[in-house]
């Protein structure tokens, strides 16, 4: 059970989608995504080297990498499988993390890397804390 100041803390809504898996006419498995819920929640960039104000870090190695990392928390654990996306203020309908070169900047989608308790004094677990990984393929794939 979370106390009222804990739960207030979650300005942010962000959408799960979970995978699901089923069998093909020829055998093959063919996935899909599906919306699971909308969960309260309170979402943070982080950044890591380079200039701090940006939103993410860029790298040019053999492989150009532009990843976006969030670290998101919240009362519900996130299975590893999961993905998150629509991440936005609780009394709004637009995206915080959007992709500004596609058309119509649609919600940016993340991967769930598990999540981690985070549990109080007494031993109890109240939040959950998970790191999301920018989805090299955007969108449900649906």
């Amino acid at each position: 059970m979370t106390s009222c100041v804990l739960t207030a803390r979650y300005a942010f809504l962000a959408d799960i989608w979970k995978k699901i898996l089923t069998m093909g006419k020829s055998g093959q498995m063919v996935s899909r995504w599906e919306k699971e819920k909308t969960i309260p929640c309170f979402a943070e960039t982080i950044v890591d080297g380079g200039i701090r104000v940006a939103g993410t870090t860029e790298r040019i190695e053999q492989k150009y990498y532009n990843i976006d990392w969030v670290k998101l928390t919240s009362t519900v654990p996130l299975r590893r499988s999961d993905r998150v996306t629509n991440i936005r203020p609780y009394n709004s309908t637009q995206a915080a993390w959007v992709e500004e070169e596609l058309t119509g900047s649609p919600p940016t989608w993340f991967n769930s890397n598990g999540s981690a308790p985070i549990s109080d004094p007494f031993g109890r677990v109240v939040e959950y804390k998970t790191l999301l990984e920018r989805a090299e393929v955007q969108g449900s794939g649906n």
